[in-house]
């Protein structure tokens, strides 16, 4: 199945990472890696979507995998606004089980790091500028 890269700073006005861990083989403790062997961390993501003028405010966290040889906490505290480095959204693909119930069929988000962010890159900031 595709997957489709997405634009943060199009998107969201705000992401701000909430906590991270060991991303585990499904059903095991086993940390998950690459292809090459380096280990998966599941980062959870707390975000705003850039919203119309006058429309709602809506927020959500993300799973976010990230590959990296430490936990990308280490480098960003939990808490900090963060820039998602290549973000991409993906779908699981669906399938029929026994019982006619579909699984599958998710998103599912992977960045290439998380980094510390820079507060006047924010949409938001621009804004202010332009008045």
């Amino acid at each position: 199945m595709p997957t489709f890269a997405i634009n943060p700073a199009q998107t969201f006005t705000a992401a701000i990472l909430m906590g991270t861990a060991p991303k585990t083989e499904f059903g095991t403790d086993t940390q998950s890696r690459t292809d090459t062997g380096l280990p998966r961390w599941e980062c959870q993501v707390a975000v705003t979507f850039i919203s119309p003028p006058g429309g709602r405010v809506q927020s959500e966290v993300l799973s976010i995998t990230v590959a990296a040889t430490d936990d990308p906490a280490g480098r960003v505290p939990p808490g900090s606004l963060v820039e998602l480095v290549d973000l991409r959204l993906g779908v699981s693909a669906p399938e029929a089980k026994d019982n006619g119930r579909i699984r599958g069929g998710r998103p599912w988000f992977q960045a290439g790091d998380l980094r510390p962010a820079a507060a006047a890159h924010r949409p938001a900031a621009k804004a202010d500028q332009q008045s």
